[in-house]
């Protein structure tokens, strides 16, 4: 039988046999992350952050870097645009401050131990905040949506 050139695919082998079969053509690129991509780590009163996102390559860093990370923020508009320049503060369960800091892009990575902390972010005068339970287990992800400026 001579197979149907529009359900054409790339297959996938591995030792086992066949692993998957994917529509052809592929498009895109599928290049690991480089450390090139991956912005700075600041610190501040022994509190480790980074941020960025700006561009593809440096958010697939930084999303291969979050493991590494106890608390990822990301920042967008209700329409899913993603956002910069958001003030960002955390402060631990007694109310005291551990870092007050601008994101560089909208996403953003802190290294803190485990506890619980409120997380504020401050974008274009509107204040969202969120509470995070860091366990050092796993990465607490939190995703903060501005509606549209007025």
């Amino acid at each position: 039988m001579k197979p149907d050139p529009s359900r054409r695919g790339l297959a996938l082998l591995c030792a086992g046999g066949l692993l998957a079969t994917l529509p052809w053509p592929i498009t895109g690129t599928f290049a690991a992350p480089r450390a090139a991509d991956l912005p700075q780590p600041k610190e501040v009163d022994g509190i480790t952050w980074l941020s960025g996102g700006i561009g593809r390559s440096e958010q697939r860093a930084l999303r291969a870097a979050s493991s590494r990370y106890d608390i990822e923020l990301t920042f967008s508009r209700s329409d899913g645009s993603f956002l910069t320049a958001v003030r960002v503060a955390i402060d631990d369960a007694d109310g005291t401050r551990l870092l007050e800091a601008n994101s560089e892009g909208p996403i953003f990575l802190v290294r803190l131990p485990p506890g619980t902390y409120d997380v504020a972010a401050l974008w274009n005068e509107h204040l969202l905040s969120k509470k995070a339970l860091v366990t050092g287990r796993s990465t607490v992800r939190l995703s903060f949506r501005w509606p549209p400026p007025e």
